[in-house]
This record gives C-alpha cells, structure tokens and sequence, in this order.
C-alpha cells in the first residue's frame, strides 16, 4: 500500500470563471465532477487535502464532505487569496498547490513534482512551461503565507509578484507530461 506524502495539497477552485461564464470545477469530466476527480487524485497522495472556495454552499451537492472546504478570508483577491486562506489551514510546512482547471493532472507527474521538492531549498517549486514559470501545479513552503499577507494588503493580487520576491527553483516541464498542463 502506498503511504501517502505528509504534506497538505491546496486546490484553489474559487474562481469566478468570468472568461468561461460557468464554474470550471463543477463541469463534468466523466461520471463526476472535475474538483471530484482531482480532489480523489489528491486524496490518494497527500495526508490532508484542502479545497479552498468562494462560497462553500455551491459545493454542497457532490460527493466530497464539507469539512475540507475552506472559504476565501476575503473575496475577489483571485488565486493569491486562495493561497493565503489554504496556507493559514495547512497542517504542514509544505504545500501542493494546483487550480481545478488542470483536469488531467495525475498521480505520476505530482509525484515527480515532489521527488523534486526533496532537493529544493527553495520556497516554492514549479514548472517550466517552455519560457514560462507556471505557478499551478507548485509546491510552496507554508511560511510564505507572511509575504502572501503582505502583497495582498498592499493591493498585489498576482501570483507572479509572489514569484517574484520569493525563492522559486524551476523543474521543465518534461515532453511526457505537456498534455496534462493544459488548462481549461
């Protein structure tokens, strides 16, 4: 049986899906949910999982119970508000951190993502998509819930400006798993 990773993974599914005009997370891929399948993946790897949300009523209705749902401290601060409320209820120093709009995520490119955190000393892993750093799917040390704090009292909602004052090592994206980096 395949111990699961002491670390707590953060899905951010509180977006307002304004390009998309209807909730990612709740779309159907397969037989349930797209926040039902990568909250299941998610599950089966780390220790505790955290579901981070606008408003927990609308999740109300599917398979996963309320109790790893977490509401946005304060709405409409996008994904760096999300961050901010999952690091505060993390149980652990590091995090997984994916949005719900990356539905082929699996068990086999998380893992390589934290085989690769195991050598980092750095406060945040993540992925080189050809020139670009993607923040989703990343790993982030806790401790930076102090300068996430800090950039969104100042107004700073990117993420990108979180990356830009923290410590963040680079894994390339290899060819293998470009497919599941696609976002919808």
């Amino acid at each position: 049986m395949f111990k699961k990773i002491p670390m707590s993974a953060v899905l951010l599914a509180g977006g307002k899906s304004s390009r998309m005009g209807t909730d990612k997370s709740l779309l159907s891929f397969g037989e349930r949910t797209i926040l039902e399948t990568l909250f299941e993946v998610l599950c089966s790897i780390f220790e505790q999982v955290l579901i981070v949300v606008n408003d927990k009523s609308k999740y109300v209705h599917l398979n996963i119970a309320q109790n790893f749902f977490y509401e946005d401290f304060i709405k409409n601060q996008g994904p760096l508000g999300g961050l901010a409320a999952g690091f505060t209820h993390a149980e652990y120093s590091s995090c997984f951190v994916t949005t719900c709009d990356i539905p082929l995520l699996n068990e086999t490119f998380i893992l390589n993502l934290v085989n690769a955190w195991k050598d980092s000393e750095a406060d945040a892993l993540c992925v080189e998509n050809g020139i670009f750093l993607e923040p989703f799917p990343g790993i982030y040390k806790r401790e930076n819930r102090f300068i996430v704090r800090t950039l969104l009292d100042s107004g700073n909602f990117a993420v990108k400006n979180l990356l830009g004052v923290i410590s963040a090592d680079r894994l390339a994206l290899q060819e293998e798993f470009k497919d599941l980096m696609v976002n919808m």
